[in-house]
């Protein structure tokens, strides 16, 4: 009997901010999805990544970053979520106020370009707070302007 082709198998991707993952995503994966990340980590990170892919012979993973974004001005969502950052990861809170997309259609623009300029092939969003469909409006708009 004869079996038909084999599906494709999607693209692997490893998760996880430390150099652990990234040996992870190097060694085994397609790609590496780090997460909560601002720009100026990612590009250090990206780099690493890099120098990792060669010291190990191995290509360079794509690089898929995933945050969340507070796009409505729903300032108490924020506040909660920074204080989740600072309290439960350990991050300082000046870092957890940079972490997170905020604002309106340039300030998205330019955090996906400084995401692009770090490295990121993919950036992924968590739409968090109050009136997710102006939010996605926002972003799309953003992404119309890249």
């Amino acid at each position: 009997m004869t079996l038909g082709p084999a599906a494709a198998v999607p693209p692997i991707l490893v998760g996880g901010n430390s150099e652990a993952a990234m040996r992870r995503a190097v060694l085994y994966g397609d790609g590496w999805a780090p997460s909560l990340l601002t720009p100026a980590t990612l590009a250090a990170k990206v780099a690493r990544l890099r120098e990792l892919a060669g010291e190990l012979g191995r290509p360079v993973p794509s690089v898929s970053v995933g945050g969340h974004a507070f796009l409505s001005g729903d300032r108490a969502a924020l506040e909660s979520f920074v204080s989740m950052l600072s309290g439960s990861h350990g991050m300082p809170e000046e870092t957890a106020r940079d972490v997170p997309v905020t604002g309106g259609v340039a300030e998205v623009v330019e955090r996906l370009a400084a995401y692009a300029e770090a490295g990121a092939d993919a950036v992924g969003l968590a739409l968090d707070g109050a009136e997710w469909m102006r939010q996605a409006e926002v972003l799309a708009e953003a992404r119309d302007r890249l």
